[in-house]
């Protein structure tokens, strides 16, 4: 109904919604025609508003018990799998995965990449190690290297399942 009657919102969506104490509903929104999914401070605040107004048209008098916090989803939100893969590819990514097992252990890696393509056959997933800090290597000087070019250019497959989280990456 919100999107509806204010055009200011037709392009948020809602990222994720929880509920603390029954008292508090904290919103995050996703700007789906922003390349990072970041709404402005000023259509959150908008999005807050109309929220507010929705829940006391809703709830009357009860509404004003309830507080509302919406905020962005986050520099470094979490990629919904595999529906927003594709969407942010242009991005590097931190990347948690499940890679094979030692004495029945599980063994859990994690790697700053880039994505690349989701064989939606197979659910396998290809990526390759994003240029960024994290990835670098330091020589014995101690300065900082750039990516090798066989790192650069090896694919690294992953099934979909393998998949623990992904999240967006700052080169901070």
């Amino acid at each position: 109904k919100m999107r509806k009657e204010n055009p200011s919102l037709k392009d948020i969506a809602i990222y994720s919604f929880n509920t603390r104490n029954r008292a508090r509903l904290e919103v995050s929104l996703d700007k789906l025609s922003d390349p990072r999914g970041s709404p402005t401070l000023d259509e959150v605040a908008l999005f807050a508003r109309e929220f507010r107004f929705c829940l006391e048209e809703a709830m009357g008098e009860k509404a004003d018990n309830i507080e509302i916090e919406a905020s962005t989803a986050g520099a470094e939100r979490e990629i919904r799998l595999p529906d927003e893969l594709e969407r942010f590819a242009k991005f590097p990514m931190r990347v948690n995965f499940r890679n094979g097992s030692t004495n029945g252990v599980e063994r859990n890696e994690q790697l700053i990449m880039d994505f690349k393509n989701l064989d939606r056959d197979v659910d396998v997933t290809e990526w390759r190690l994003a240029d960024v800090k994290a990835n670098r290597w330091v020589d014995k000087r101690g300065k900082i290297m750039p990516l090798r070019r066989a790192d650069k250019d090896r694919v690294i497959k992953i099934a979909l399942d393998d998949l623990k989280q992904v999240s967006m990456h700052l080169d901070v």
